[in-house]
């Protein structure tokens, strides 16, 4: 073997050394002294590709050294563009493989990982473990600078840099959005607004008069807008339960709550002895519905001339017309069945999901573009996902109170009738991408929840009533955030086995000594394991406060 010195030439620089790691050992023997392939990592000898990989790191940094800085762009963009066609083609290949396919290629790489690891010699694992030290430790640092801030016991907020996003002055090129000048990405597409030219959604149009009453040029719009919930709870078809939590200091109104939000809807009329509310109100007369209205201690602070306006708003819209034509429905039958000598057949509502299907198929006696109505000795409609409306309630079969689920495309214009006066549809399962990136059986196809609410909730050139309803677009906000995060947590629960969460191997020892419990008598209720990444996780908050204290995750 030949023998070894250390090296003569210059100490590298700390910031070259932290990405190779390896030992530079110079080498004076020839090429044929070096042993061959099967001598690689034997006792009482050197491995070869310390000594190639020492030297190619100085020849490579010598070149960069001499080369001028038109050579190394030209050289730092080409790295870039490969690396680019790279992961292009990574993705393109992964987009096309199965599930199973890509376990088996996990598996693969793992593998071969191992069976690596095993024949390298010492030094290269000890270069090994560091190089991967220092990799956490800078994935640690990243991650802390996106998630977490600098906390201190005694923090000096004089001494806090501000931060400015720039002047609101670029234009997303797909959906016209606006954005600040930092928001910018590196390849000048914007994803958080309409992802890219992928999501394209229809405007939200709103009644002239509503529409003075939210940009400020109604003379009514200050008392107007103080009093926006109880207005919109007043013309509302259903009721929103929820928890609120409103801070107990001065400052500005701040609409928060604790829990969930529950979405409900009632039959159409109500128990005797109780009064009408929400959907009840719209089979009275006009001036009755007003006066009702105005009679609720909640609406202490409604305008009447308001009232009247707003109940001339709604006449236009499709789910009050078709509340009036179930009572009618019911009148008819009522005076028909006095007339023939037979109890009035039962008679329910189906507020449509999919409003282009043809409602003939249904044998419906009358309907219109959000609901069909049926008779029958049942009242049962041959339909599964869409919402049914009852006349009275039974205490048996027929609930009082019904909830409407988050999934539910008319849930937003049942809620939030003054945002909605024409009864626009929401988020749907069937809202579709319109230029879904990637393909094969993986990629996406339709449009999230949160995709829905970001593309919405954008500031653009045109009047958006769900960002200038003051008060209420608070409430829409957080009920939109309620229902992202109920979706994701329903999915999490529904997909337990696709997670792989059975390998999370310290949840499930604590799982298993939860079990071990409750067969001595302690109560044990299903356990979901909620990922790491999903935000709001106390795992995810205690992998932020392992970094704060200075532990790599």
């Amino acid at each position: 073997m030949g023998r070894r010195k250390k090296s003569s030439r210059p100490p590298i620089p700390s910031d070259h050394n932290d990405n190779i790691g390896v030992e530079i050992i110079d080498n004076e023997e020839p090429s044929s002294s070096r042993g061959t392939n099967s001598q690689r990592d034997l006792p009482g000898q050197e491995n070869p590709n310390q000594i190639c990989l020492g030297n190619l790191y100085h020849k490579t940094l010598k070149r960069r050294r001499g080369e001028s800085e038109d050579q190394a762009q030209k050289r730092r963009d080409a790295d870039k563009k490969r690396k680019a066609t790279n992961n292009e083609q990574k993705k393109k290949s992964r987009a096309k493989e199965s599930v199973e396919e890509a376990r088996l290629r996990k598996a693969a790489r793992n593998r071969n990982d191992r069976e690596a690891r095993a024949r390298e010699s010492e030094a290269l694992k000890q270069s090994r473990l560091i190089r991967e030290k220092q990799c956490r430790g800078r994935r640690a640092n990243m991650q802390l600078s996106r998630e977490t801030a600098l906390i201190s016991i005694e923090l000096d907020e004089n001494v806090v840099p501000e931060h400015y996003c720039g002047d609101m002055n670029l234009t997303c090129t797909h959906c016209k959005a606006k954005h600040f000048v930092n928001e910018l990405p590196r390849d000048g597409s914007f994803t958080v607004c309409c992802n890219k030219g992928s999501v394209q959604l229809p405007r939200i149009e709103t009644d002239r008069y509503v529409k003075s009453l939210l940009d400020g040029t109604d003379p009514d719009s200050k008392v107007f807008m103080e009093n926006i919930r109880s207005y919109n709870c007043a013309f509302g078809f259903v009721s929103v339960g929820v928890n609120l939590n409103m801070p107990a200091c001065i400052g500005p109104y701040c609409f928060r709550i604790h829990g969930q939000m529950y979405h409900r809807t009632s039959t159409v009329h109500p128990d005797e002895g109780e009064k009408r509310s929400f959907s009840q109100l719209y089979i009275l007369d006009e001036e009755l519905a007003i006066a009702e209205r105005l009679a609720d201690p909640a609406n202490s602070g409604c305008k009447s001339h308001i009232m009247e306006k707003l109940t001339t708003v709604m006449r236009s819209n499709p789910f009050a017309a078709a509340y009036k034509m179930m009572h009618e429905v019911e009148e008819t039958e009522v005076l028909m069945a006095e007339r023939d000598g037979r109890n009035p057949p039962k008679i329910s509502m189906a507020l449509l999901q999919n409003r282009k299907q043809d409602k003939r198929r249904y044998n419906a006696q009358r309907c219109n573009e959000v609901a069909v109505i049926f008779t029958s000795s049942d009242g049962e409609p041959p339909l599964d996902r869409d919402l049914r409306i009852h006349l009275k309630t039974d205490n048996v079969s027929i609930p009082k109170m019904q909830q409407v689920s988050i999934l539910h495309k008319n849930l937003d214009a049942l809620c939030y009738p003054l945002l909605f006066p024409n009864g626009e549809q929401g988020w749907g399962e069937d809202v579709m991408l319109s230029n879904p990136r990637g393909t094969g059986e993986r990629a996406r196809k339709r449009v999230t929840l949160k995709m829905y609410y970001s593309f919405y909730l954008q500031i653009r050139d045109y009047f958006n009533p769900m960002l200038s309803a003051g008060r209420l677009t608070q409430q829409y906000v957080v009920d939109a955030y309620v229902k992202a995060e109920a979706n994701d947590l329903n999915y999490i629960r529904s997909h337990q086995k696709e997670l792989r969460c059975d390998s999370y191997s310290n949840v499930w020892s604590h799982y298993v000594n939860e079990e071990s419990a409750s067969n001595q008598g302690a109560p044990v209720g299903k356990k979901i394991i909620l990922p790491s990444s999903f935000s709001g996780s106390p795992r995810k908050y205690a992998g932020a406060l392992s970094r704060c204290n200075g532990n790599s995750p």
